[in-house]
């Protein structure tokens, strides 16, 4: 009787451990297959991500770079074969290096921009990477699309894109920015057309300056655009011509060594833009204190 009674406990125990066993073996199979699943999905939505052409206003790549997976910040991203961590599922990346569902917008008012520091002389900048952007003297006309500005604002609603309404027309992809790092903090340097590639490269953020004057950040690099004035080289006019006054110069500065007014510039018209709080405290202008 005792014997039959642990037979049937032995049988019990037995046939329990090999249920228990092939569910384990169907769970660890259904696994494999939803990781295998998810695998697949993840990298034709890299795939997918990495076929999508540059575009302003929805940009797939975050700036971020990455070896595998895991290098990217969040989940929304995905690690390309040439290592860059890249906006899924038609996201779209700004300034923050961030993917968000929403696309950058046109604002549609078209701008001249001009020194402060150097009345009548305003920025422009040749069509389809013809030029690196320059000072022109003269208010711009309505048909000079290459001395109108427009700004392309990012879904976080304060960094913008800059470019001219002729790039725009032509839908060339340039557009203002800095020479790739490293930036010399003790050096200025000028800015360029570049073809934008990807968030993080080329925003801007535009602050408020005193007297209703702007100035424009390089998001990336923390430095100021500015208009670099030479002054007017004293000369005896009994004896010798006036000395023809040198162009300024566009260049760009770190805080710590922009000039007095230079970092300042007029945007007309004089209406609402989308601007941040000044980041840093830069030297008075001679006009802030009249």
């Amino acid at each position: 009787m005792v014997l039959a009674m642990y037979q049937t406990i032995l049988y019990f125990v037995l046939i329990t451990s090999a249920g228990a066993g092939r569910l384990r073996q169907v769970s660890l199979i259904a696994n494999v297959t939803s990781n295998q699943n998810k695998s697949a999905w993840e990298l034709e939505a890299v795939a997918a991500a990495a076929r999508r052409s540059v575009n302003a206003i929805c940009l797939a790549d975050t700036g971020l770079k990455c070896a595998v997976q895991g290098d990217c910040q969040h989940q929304n991203m995905g690690c390309s074969k040439d290592g860059r961590c890249l906006c899924l599922n038609g996201g779209c990346a700004d300034a923050s290096k961030t993917c968000k569902d929403k696309k950058s917008k046109w604002q549609e008012t078209e701008l001249r921009i001009g020194a402060a520091m150097a009345p009548k002389h305003f920025i422009t900048m040749k069509q389809n990477g013809g030029g690196d952007p320059i000072f022109k003297v003269g208010y711009p006309a309505g048909n000079d699309p290459e001395s109108l500005w427009l700004f392309m604002l990012q879904p976080d609603k304060k960094s913008l894109l800059l470019t001219t309404k002729q790039s725009r027309f032509l839908d060339d992809g340039f557009v203002l920015d800095l020479p790739p790092a490293p930036w010399d903090q003790d050096k200025e340097i000028a800015p360029v057309q570049a073809k934008l590639e990807s968030a993080g490269q080329a925003e801007w953020q535009l602050e408020l300056a005193p007297k209703n004057n702007w100035r424009l950040r390089h998001v990336a690099s923390d430095r100021y655009l500015t208009a670099k004035v030479f002054k007017p080289t004293s000369v005896n006019i009994k004896h010798a011509v006036p000395a023809k006054r040198k162009m300024p110069v566009l260049t760009t500065c770190a805080p710590s060594k922009c000039l007095a007014g230079e970092a300042d510039f007029d945007i007309w018209p004089h209406t609402e833009h989308p601007f941040v709080q000044p980041k840093f405290t830069l030297p008075k202008a001679p006009w802030e204190d009249q």
